[in-house]
């Protein structure tokens, strides 16, 4: 429920289905990829020096916040940044490595990274690789760069979600349309035609010379009330409806958006890289 609430979405509704799935209900929900992607993302979280040594998990992340940044650097005045605090073992944890980072003792074996770097991963993929600027001896830090508040936003709330207990895999996926969707009203429309032309036909067989009369009266009368509702109506008749989609964890889990989906160990992640920066100690005590 705290991962799902992350979305910002009002109202949502949990619900769980059997032994191994949980439904979530987002009204209100515009976007159903993004929410998908931002919710499927909160997976095993851990931070890693450049050799692949885990220094800190999700566990060990009491908070993760996005705030302007109220430094003196010019080129980062009017971005944003991501405020990280830790555990007592999270610091301790974190102050060690980015010691042995800073006095040389990382040799990179991740391609494509350095060694004064430390690699944020969801699953086996990196979302950021913020660069180490100095030792952080305290259980505060933050995340510096080119944020905009949303990237810095989705970056700190991936962060904020911790670690899953297990890994969950999308099995099925479906997308629910709004109640009166395109589909349907061109269903309505046929349905109308049929009906209209029905109707017609049964009053010109059993009233023959009125029921041409009659017939006249209804086509005129319908087609006045299309061009009524046709000037009151917007084009499009599309809207955004509350939706929901199954999750299958293999024994607990955190799931939401607007589809349906259901999911289960994954042997990969659906993280994308966020915007890396280097770390610095943060001014703001917690």
């Amino acid at each position: 429920e705290k991962r799902v609430n992350e979305m910002g979405l009002s109202e949502p509704v949990i619900t769980v289905e059997n032994e191994n799935r949980i439904r979530i209900e987002l009204p209100g929900a515009q976007n159903a990829q993004e929410a998908i992607e931002s919710i499927g993302k909160t997976a095993q979280l851990s931070f890693r020096t450049a050799d692949d040594q885990i220094v800190v998990t999700g566990e060990n992340v009491k908070n993760a916040v996005a705030e302007v940044y109220q430094g003196t650097q010019s080129n980062l005045i009017g971005t944003y940044v991501v405020q990280l605090e830790f555990d007592a073992a999270g610091a301790d944890a974190f102050a060690d490595a980015t010691r042995r980072i800073l006095a040389g003792e990382i040799t990179p074996t991740l391609d494509g990274y350095y060694a004064n770097q430390i690699l944020i991963l969801l699953d086996d993929d990196v979302i950021s690789a913020p660069m180490v600027s100095t030792v952080i001896n305290s259980s505060n830090c933050e995340i510096t760069g080119n944020f905009t508040a949303s990237s810095a936003g989705n970056l700190a709330a991936l962060i904020r979600g911790g670690s899953l207990p297990v890994g969950l895999n999308e099995v099925q996926t479906e997308i629910v349309g709004p109640t009166l969707g395109i589909d349907a009203a061109q269903k309505s429309v046929m349905a109308g035609i049929v009906g209209l032309v029905l109707i017609m036909i049964i009053m010109l067989v059993a009233y023959r010379v009125m029921g041409v009369v009659a017939d006249i009266a209804l086509a005129l009368y319908v087609l006045l009330s299309r061009s009524t509702q046709s000037s009151r109506c917007p084009a499009s008749l599309a809207s955004s409806c509350p939706s929901a989609w199954p999750w299958t964890p293999t024994s607990s889990s955190s799931p939401a958006s607007a589809r349906r989906s259901a999911w289960a160990n994954p042997s990969a992640s659906r993280c994308n890289p966020a915007l890396n920066g280097p770390w610095a100690p943060s001014s703001t005590p917690r």
